[in-house]
């Protein structure tokens, strides 16, 4: 339970973050929601398997990051390889 909590503590941080590089003042509160939603699912199930369910909300954690260009900035992010070909 512990981990999940700590990723949707850190969600919140990046919807904020985002929030705000994108000149947009504090986020609203629907902006939230399906955070709230995604990670309170998620705070179900530690009672049945605690791994899966702490490792499903980093994994969305980390995609969020990724998504985000706020978090990112583009120059920063992982860019696909040049294409061998030769022209």
């Amino acid at each position: 339970m512990k981990g999940v909590l700590l990723a949707w503590v850190v969600a919140m941080g990046i919807t904020t973050v985002d929030s705000f590089r994108a000149g947009r003042g504090a986020p609203v509160p629907g902006a939230r929601v399906g955070d709230g939603v995604l990670f309170a699912g998620l705070g179900l199930l530690p009672e049945v398997a605690p791994t899966p369910a702490t490792l499903a909300a980093w994994g969305f954690l980390i995609a969020a990051v990724i998504a985000s260009p706020q978090v990112i900035p583009p120059a920063v992010a992982i860019k696909p390889a040049a294409s061998a070909k030769a022209a």
